[in-house]
């Protein structure tokens, strides 16, 4: 249970690298 916790955490936190991302490209491109 611990690992799949840990396993969400890194997946939400790769989530939110990649939003971020995009929304900077997004601001930059308009």
């Amino acid at each position: 249970m611990s690992g799949l916790f840990i396993g969400f955490f890194h997946l939400s936190l790769l989530f939110r690298y990649f939003l971020n991302a995009v929304i900077s490209a997004q601001s930059n491109h308009g």
